[in-house]
């Protein structure tokens, strides 16, 4: 196999992606898929670009261009706290990074600066280290799970506002990655929200009758993968079908693909940026009451 048969093909199987799955997204056949992945074949410049679009990495990753780097701080775009956060996550020392994430609290940070300038951004810098070849699959997952156990101890003394309005958050059905919406539940219980978090693949009845139980003013759909966004629009489909359907936010990396308008056409808002998460989820909050008064 070529440079780019031997990177396709793993990349692809850690995606969790059969060849017809890539090849369905790419606008490819399978048969193609297979050629590229035993070198008998090589993509043109558009189909190169596609493959790495939808396996969300760089060309040259794809090529295998970056050699692997043993160093843990090669990429110094993190800021000062991020990076000492960075540090003790990458060593296992977990007491001392919810400890220091602590301090930053206690030292006037707001839990919004937090996610963003600190844990956003570690977890930008984890994924470009691994798209990059710099790092391997384990080494994301476990900088991933321990990220999660630092914001757990960031929200665990947040109130939660049963009298509240109520939001209900849910990742697309196939995507793993939860980090955001824990970070919308936690900035919305900042916010005064009732917030219930749902976790990953929910089944459709399940997440109806959360709905029925719950009865959200606002729902919120997270979706990290390109190839996750029908799943957005099938939750919306199941959401819109409902009496007194709650409004229907998302957001998440799989919206910067240019395949996600379909998607975004099923919500009725998505926000790039958690600095406008209070904002449009109030928004959504009016109109979901204006409707309900109408009815």
């Amino acid at each position: 196999m070529t440079g780019l048969g031997v990177h396709l093909r793993i990349i692809r199987k850690e995606r969790g992606l059969v060849q017809a799955d890539l090849a369905r997204s790419v606008g490819v056949s399978a048969t193609a898929i297979a050629n590229y992945e035993q070198g008998t074949r090589f993509p043109d410049e558009d189909t190169l670009n596609r493959l790495a679009d939808v396996l969300q990495v760089t060309v040259d990753r794809l090529l295998g261009r970056l050699a692997v780097s043993s160093s843990p701080t090669e990429d110094r775009a993190l800021s000062t706290e991020a990076q000492t956060l960075y540090d003790l996550l990458w060593n296992n020392r977990l007491a001392e990074g919810s400890a220091f994430v602590t301090s930053l609290r206690q030292r006037g940070w707001d839990l919004l600066s937090i996610h963003q300038s600190v844990l956003g951004a570690i977890q930008a810098h984890v994924g470009r280290r691994w798209e990059q070849g710099l790092i391997d699959v384990y080494q994301e997952h476990a900088m991933t799970a321990l990220v999660r156990h630092v914001m757990g101890a960031l929200s665990a003394d947040i109130p939660l506002h049963e009298g509240g309005p109520r939001f209900l958050g849910v990742v697309a059905s196939g995507d793993l990655h939860e980090l955001g919406m824990l970070a919308v539940i936690d900035l919305l219980r900042i916010d005064g929200w009732n917030t219930l978090y749902l976790g990953v693949d929910v089944p459709p009845a399940s997440l109806v009758a959360s709905i029925r139980d719950f009865k959200p003013q606002v729902i919120g759909i997270s979706v990290t993968l390109e190839r996750n966004l029908p799943s957005v629009e099938a939750i919306a489909g199941w959401v819109r079908g409902l009496p007194d359907a709650p409004r229907i936010l998302a957001g998440g990396r799989g919206f910067d693909s240019h395949r996600a308008e379909p998607a975004r056409r099923a919500v009725d808002a998505v926000v790039g940026d958690l600095r406008d998460l209070t904002s449009a989820a109030r928004a959504l909050l009016v109109r979901s009451i204006r409707n309900s008064a109408r009815t």
